[in-house]
């Protein structure tokens, strides 16, 4: 587990250098970072992404669907992503979720729309917990 939520003063490549050497890493949470494209980087292309299963990114405000879509395809054993409160997240990151999801949390995301509620229903027929609270776009 790493947990670095709330550390502004870390630069996204500090953060990709502590990710690039935590292989098994099970759970990362760094809501309210600096974290973009060189720690997303980093998670997607080292032996750690396959066996993350919690991802917490709330609140990043560098974040994209270009960041966010590629990092979903690596990680083949989530469970459990929040995207809270990011801006720049639309549908497009939420038809790539992966099938195993369980909880997702989309809060405060204006680019989601029906879309991805629709997405999320098809793609993760596990899922138990969905959070699209203060979501305007949503009919």
């Amino acid at each position: 587990v790493l947990n670095m939520g709330g550390c502004r003063g870390v630069s996204d490549a500090a953060l990709g250098m502590a990710i690039a050497n935590m292989t098994c890493l099970r759970e990362l949470h760094v809501p309210s970072t600096l974290v973009a494209e060189a720690s997303l980087f980093q998670l997607m292309n080292g032996k750690g992404a396959s066996f993350l299963e919690t991802l917490d990114l709330s609140d990043c405000e560098h974040l994209n669907d270009g960041l966010i879509a590629p990092l979903l395809d690596k990680c083949t054993s989530l469970t459990a992503l929040s995207l809270s409160g990011n801006r720049n997240i639309t549908d497009e990151s939420n038809a790539r979720l992966p099938p195993n999801i369980r909880r997702l949390f989309l809060d405060r995301c204006p680019g989601v729309t029906d879309r991805s509620v629709l997405s999320a229903a098809s793609r993760c027929p596990l899922l138990s917990d969905l959070d699209l609270r203060h979501n305007l776009s949503l009919s």
